[in-house]
């Protein structure tokens, strides 16, 4: 999902042409991050709200992410495929990658959570499963750090693409049409009802065809299958603001009621938005992407696991000064998304940079001591 694999300023020939797709990464982080400053701004600012109720469906971004996990697993997986030291790197990496930082912003969340637990999870009762919520395992309810819930999903699906790695990879994409088929069926067999387990709940979730679909633009991508990218892209874009309007402005309901129509109001969109961006910007040259939409992209794991908290201690901290009395919400809304952005880039340099390189570190270590 959300993590991705580049640095800045260390990228690789290879590398440097999926850059399309870290400047998604950052546009869908500041899309999430837009969508809970407008929720903070309503629930601390003073009744002269400046954002638009268009801010809402900022949780596009999520759907965006989910498709780009599915191209940068599908990228990085190849050639790990019935191979043990590949397939033991790729779950080393997913771990190492997703738990330390998410952790870290665990740590006050928990907190909040033992001084203060009605400000933890108010739209779900204050409710919390700490077990679940640090391990990322399945579950219903949202974890202690909010945002969270996204991650499990996304440990899920590298669980599946770990079985998937032990198959031959000439078998990778015929696979995945079979997991979307099997999600598919269940998903029109299974009532509403019918309450699921939450291991099974996470499985069988519609979200899951958003992860497959990254999976087979990637393979598209690399395969030379580029023609269609500028019709894709303009499509793709069409598509996602005709969506984000609907969902704003006419039926808001539709999105929170029922997953199936999330993706494939915003599902769709972003997969052809993946599409195009990854094969366009393959032939473009590294002067003709902003430097800082590269960044945010760096940096869009450490925002989007901070922001929340972040922007939250902003709006607490405005309405303990009450300065709502005597400042616009503009000026809350600034303080939210400069200490935000700052925060996230601050975050990406000195937590996050350093975590790879001392998980790269170690790796290296274990390997050659044949531990791995």
């Amino acid at each position: 999902m959300i993590s991705g694999e580049n640095n800045l300023n260390h990228r690789s020939p290879k590398e440097r042409k999926v850059e399309g797709i870290q400047i998604l990464r950052g546009v869908a982080a500041l899309m999430v991050m837009l969508l809970h400053i407008w929720v903070l701004e309503l629930r601390f600012g003073n009744d002269a709200h400046v954002m638009p109720q268009f801010f809402r469906s900022g949780n596009c971004g999520v759907d965006l992410f989910f498709v780009i996990s599915g191209f940068v697993m599908a990228t990085i997986s190849r050639g790990a495929f019935k191979n043990r030291s590949g397939i033991i790197r790729f779950v080393y990496n997913r771990v190492t990658r997703i738990y330390p930082v998410y952790w870290f912003y665990c740590l006050p969340a928990l907190f909040i959570f033992l001084v203060r637990p009605d400000l933890v999870n108010i739209a779900q009762g204050n409710k919390v499963d700490l077990l679940r919520s640090f391990l990322l395992l399945p579950q219903k309810i949202k974890p202690l750090l909010a945002v969270g819930w996204t991650l499990i999903h996304e440990m899920h699906f590298y669980t599946v693409m770990v079985l998937l790695l032990i198959f031959p990879e000439r078998f990778f994409l015929r696979l995945l049409l079979l997991w979307a088929i099997i999600v598919t069926a269940a998903n029109m067999i299974i009532s509403d009802c019918i309450a699921l387990p939450p291991l099974a709940w996470i499985a069988l979730h519609p979200l899951s065809l958003e992860f497959i679909a990254g999976c087979f633009v990637a393979r598209f991508t690399f395969a030379g299958v580029g023609r269609y990218r500028i019709p894709a892209l303009w499509i793709g874009f069409a598509l996602l603001f005709a969506a984000a309007i609907f969902y704003a402005y006419i039926f808001p309901s539709v999105i929170e009621a029922a997953e199936w129509p999330r993706v494939i109001m915003f599902g769709l969109p972003a997969t052809l938005i993946v599409y195009g961006s990854s094969s366009f910007n393959s032939i473009r040259t590294d002067h003709s992407l902003p430097r800082f939409m590269l960044l945010m992209g760096d940096a869009s794991y450490s925002l989007y696991l901070s922001h929340a908290l972040v922007a939250t201690a902003v709006g607490m901290a405005w309405s303990l000064l009450g300065l709502g009395k005597i400042l616009s919400n503009h000026f809350l809304v600034a303080t939210m998304l400069i200490t935000c952005l700052t925060t996230g880039i601050l975050s990406y340099i000195f937590i996050e940079v350093p975590v790879m390189a001392r998980s790269r570190a170690l790796y290296s270590a274990l390997s050659r001591r044949d531990f791995l």
